[in-house]
């Protein structure tokens, strides 16, 4: 209900109680019961500027032509004004990923054979376009002239929208190439005159914002007796309106927030409940969009530690979060309380449950969490420990009964000897650890994550001067760890783990390199901050001894890492 609606019923109301003196409806700070007054004084309305209209903008107002392209034609959805298709094809790729959007090769183009906006003053026009080049992305023609309006790309990627005849435009400064490849773009261009002799404002919008503005000096109504979509350039495009009003700020916001891809996520679980014994959990976002999406984590605790708290997570990626208690001492009754995770307007929250009881001890502390994959070679195979079944193919290879803790068996490597897993455990993960024992190595590869012919994250190296590589992306990026490692290279087992997780800065990821539980040294590395690859390899450059392989699918913290390397030592008799 809108305010004006219900300050109308408010009078009404009132005006019929003082008249008829019986039962009515008292409404008093959005509370309603039935009671008998007999006295306007006794009658409590809220006014109307306490009742919020959350009625959403009206992105229909002032549309003359829409086409979606969503079932697979080039017909306006608004009116009658229908296009017709000179070639061209219809995707599944769109800004929402639902429907159909319209794919334009050069020399491909949509005429429509009148002009929905001749004659008009104030204007407007919205569309998607992805992956374009410099040319016309609608044009309106009279004879052999652009006329107005018509957007044109031009050689420097920069948009010009024309505003009269050929020799009228206004050129956006707005550099475009960022947005030219790999991703949809919503532009918007809003025209209208100034009140000076056929001088004509249009304002630039990219993505439901405003970039630009400029002012031409000629006629300040459209014109045309034809458009075209496309046609010098290719171009992805979808969701073309037309408006016959100069649309504002927020209408071009709304009209965005509508149509771009939902920020979609997964989260697992949704209740976390830590007991006497529990000091840490973990829980995974994961992205379920074809874009990559910024998230952030807050809580109305005050006694968390969440790692991280922000950051990326690749396209069809997850994130696991872990969420420690910051002080249990002063827990002293049930705590009840949530997390809230943000990523681009979506709000999720998970539900926090606490015991009161004091901090569980450090060697309480869970190893296996987050563990996706462990190779402990004690049955003397390569299979998988844990339940997901990554199991490991030897191609050469034997076992040796000298292990870490003096238990169990050790793989053993000669040089061309692999071990081959079919698939990538840590595929698509923003935060990861691996971790392994390693004896007599020589200078190549421990582990890698391949796809193709390239190393991919997560892959650990050993150079020629005896130091670590850590593989953040493909072969071009990785950490390179200052630890001169020779020292350990043959006649001890050492436990080498790498810790990875997103820096909060666009695709940076930091890797911690840790030596028999300790932390070594850390460097951050400028690339993608997703796990990828379609198979592992361990070993194949070199000889060596390997033994616990383990892979995380989330950052370990240094307790976790001396917990691990504690665990699995020889122990003193």
């Amino acid at each position: 209900m809108k305010k004006i609606a219900f300050t109308t019923l408010c009078v009404i109301l009132s005006t019929w109680a003082i008249a008829q003196d019986v039962m009515v409806v008292k409404y008093t700070n959005g509370n309603s019961r039935l009671e008998e007054v007999s006295e306007i004084s006794e009658i409590s309305f809220t006014t109307a500027g306490e009742v919020e209209d959350n009625t959403p903008n009206d992105i229909s107002r002032g549309l003359v032509a829409y086409y979606t392209f969503d079932k697979r034609n080039a017909r306006d959805n608004q009116g009658e004004y229908h296009g017709f298709e000179n070639s061209g094809s219809y995707i599944l790729d769109t800004p929402n990923e639902t429907g159909y959007a319209l794919n334009l090769k050069q020399g491909e183009f949509i005429s429509i054979g009148s002009a929905p906006l001749d004659g008009r003053t104030n204007y407007s026009i919205s569309m998607w376009v992805k992956d374009f080049g410099s040319g016309p992305l609608l044009i309106t023609k009279k004879d052999k002239n652009y006329t107005t309006p018509s957007v044109v790309v031009t050689e420097d990627v920069k948009f010009r929208f024309y505003t009269g005849y050929a020799n009228y435009y206004n050129a956006f400064s707005a550099d475009m190439s960022n947005y030219q490849s790999g991703k949809w773009t919503m532009v918007t261009i809003v025209c209208e005159p100034t009140g000076g002799y056929k001088e004509v404002k249009s304002t630039l919008y990219i993505n439901g914002r405003k970039v630009d503005s400029g002012i031409s000096g000629t006629i300040n109504a459209s014109g045309g007796t034809a458009m075209a979509i496309g046609g010098e350039a290719s171009m992805k495009i979808d969701n073309v309106r037309l408006y016959n009003v100069t649309l504002s700020d927020d209408d071009v916001a709304d009209i965005y927030n509508r149509e771009k891809e939902k920020a979609r996520l997964t989260i697992t679980p949704q209740e976390l409940f830590f007991d006497k014994k529990t000091s840490q959990l973990s829980f995974t976002v994961k992205n379920q969009t074809l874009n990559p999406m910024r998230f952030s984590v807050s809580d109305n605790l005050g006694i968390l530690r969440m790692k991280p708290t922000e950051g990326y997570i690749s396209p069809k990626g997850e994130q696991e979060v872990t969420i420690s208690i910051d002080d249990r001492d002063h827990i002293d009754k049930f705590q009840k309380g949530y997390v809230s995770v943000l990523a681009e307007g979506a709000k999720n929250t998970i539900e926090i449950q606490i015991a009161k009881g004091k901090d569980v001890p450090e060697s309480d502390i869970e190893v296996k969490r987050g563990l996706a994959a462990y190779y402990p070679f004690d049955n003397g195979d390569a299979k998988d420990a844990m339940p997901y079944e990554y199991d490991g193919t030897l191609n050469g290879g034997g076992f040796v009964d000298k292990t870490p803790n003096g238990e169990g068996k050790a793989l053993l490597l000669k040089k061309g000897e692999t071990m081959e897993i079919g698939s990538a455990p840590l595929d698509g993960k923003t935060n990861y650890s691996v971790s392994m024992w390693i004896k007599d190595f020589g200078a190549g590869s421990l582990l890698i994550t391949k796809k193709d012919k390239n190393y991919t994250a997560p892959s650990v190296v050993v150079t020629e001067d005896v130091k670590f590589r850590f593989y953040t992306g493909y072969a071009n990026y990785y950490n390179a760890f200052s630890a001169d490692m020779s020292n350990y290279q043959s006649g001890k087992w050492t436990m080498v783990t790498i810790v990875c997780e997103p820096t909060g800065g666009y695709k940076e990821v930091k890797s911690t390199l840790y030596i028999n539980g300790r932390k070594v040294d850390s460097g951050i590395s400028g690339t993608t901050n997703a796990s990828g690859g379609t198979a592992m390899i361990i070993g194949g450059d070199s000889p060596m001894k390997i033994d616990n392989i383990r892979l995380y699918s989330t950052t370990l913290t240094d307790n976790e890492v001396a917990e691990i390397y504690a665990s699995e030592t020889e122990k003193d008799e």
